[in-house]
């Protein structure tokens, strides 16, 4: 039987599912959590720090999940991810590339990273998901799963 290894996929969720359609990054990871042909490492982030270079590390690939404000054509939005040369740093969270980019200058190396932007549109503290951020993350998690079988070329 094989047995992937689970640093082959590594995906970060990042959000607050406090503060309504924010938590749609969690809401990615808690769908797959249960998802037995998903091989993947999930962790749930409020936001991304330094410290999570040595998560994507030995990764092949990593998966960052996140809201967005934007209004994406099809509710979110799939895009390869390449480190920044010079990280930029800010007072307490990360982007995508500047994680990637101190990966890079620590290990010497980064995975191939995407991007899933999913369109949310309430913000508020103590809400859920909206009606319109769960349609929006039903189809991220189909083309997820459809991209992970190989149903999908995607860059």
């Amino acid at each position: 039987m094989y047995a992937p290894d689970l640093n082959e996929l590594v995906i970060l969720g990042v959000g607050n599912d406090s503060r309504g359609d924010d938590g749609l990054g969690w809401a990615f990871l808690d769908a797959l959590e249960g998802d037995r042909e998903v091989r993947a490492q999930l962790f749930h982030r409020y936001q991304l720090q330094p410290e999570d270079v040595d998560l994507i590390a030995q990764a092949k690939t990593v998966v960052f999940v996140d809201a967005t404000k934007e209004e994406l054509e099809m509710g979110f939005d799939w895009r390869p991810e390449m480190p920044e040369r010079q990280p930029t740093m800010h007072s307490h969270w990360l982007p995508p590339a500047s994680v990637l980019g101190f990966c890079q200058e620590v290990y010497g190396t980064c995975p191939d990273a995407y991007v899933l932007a999913i369109s949310g549109e309430q913000w508020g503290l103590g809400q859920g998901l909206s009606a319109a951020a769960k349609k929006r993350l039903e189809a991220a998690l189909h083309f997820f799963r459809q991209w992970q079988q190989g149903r999908i070329f995607a860059p």
